[in-house]
């Protein structure tokens, strides 16, 4: 289902973060970086992502709050924490803000990749489905278990 994906990376490291955009752009993905909290909010109120990937360490604040500002937006992007700061305190945080994929580094790109490729396909789906109506809700039935989903013609 991939379609054209836009990542925003928050990576204060500039070897690291030059190394991670020019392999997702070599992997097909579309790559923007920013070294701070503050500069990859603003390119993300200019440009809103698909998915975001966001170190926990940043020079000008935790990318926590870049995680659960991300999570309080109309249409969440995917978002994948990549950080050496991988105490169960901070993974813990990272899923209670809003992240929906941690990776620790050092990690493979490759698996970064394919992270972003999964959650991309699953955010595109979530985020262009129609909202359910009460009619099309009530043409599901569960029996008295919900062991059995049955669908009433």
């Amino acid at each position: 289902m991939s379609s054209e994906i836009n990542v925003l990376v928050a990576e204060d490291e500039e070897e690291l973060r030059t190394l991670l955009l020019e392999f997702l752009e070599l992997s097909g993905i579309n790559a923007r970086g920013s070294e701070s909290v503050q500069t990859f909010m603003a390119a993300y109120t200019d440009e809103p992502c698909d998915v975001a990937v966001v170190d926990l360490g940043l020079p000008d604040g935790c990318g926590h709050s870049i995680v659960s500002q991300l999570a309080a937006t109309t249409n969440k992007p995917g978002i994948i924490v990549l950080s050496a700061r991988c105490s169960n305190p901070d993974r813990i945080a990272a899923y209670e803000n809003g992240a929906d994929i941690f990776i620790q580094k050092p990690a493979s790109p490759k698996e970064l990749v394919f992270a972003i490729r999964n959650l991309h396909d699953r955010v595109v789906v979530t985020n262009t489905a129609p909202v359910p109506t009460a009619e099309a809700e009530t043409n599901w039935q569960f029996n008295d278990d919900l062991a059995e989903l049955r669908h009433r013609a």
